[in-house]
């Protein structure tokens, strides 16, 4: 990710990375997007089983009813 971030200051808003450590993340994730001024939520999901993809799926729609700014998953 630095690398990235050193590739890239050059943009008129550049990107940053953010790693927050929590026991529930998505209540830290939106707590960190209403403090800092955050343009965009990127988050990854690497493959699951069944029950933690119902896991998942319940930290996103949580993410998607709590933020104010666009969420984008990659999977």
């Amino acid at each position: 990710m630095q690398k990235i971030e050193s590739d890239i200051r050059g943009l008129a808003r550049p990107i940053e990375h953010v790693i927050l450590k929590s026991s529930f993340p998505p209540d830290s994730i939106v707590e960190y997007v209403e403090n800092n001024n955050v343009d965009m939520v990127i988050i990854g999901q690497t493959k699951m089983k069944h029950a933690e993809n119902k896991y998942h799926q319940s930290m996103s729609n949580y993410l998607v009813q709590g933020l104010t700014c666009p969420l984008l998953i990659v999977k």
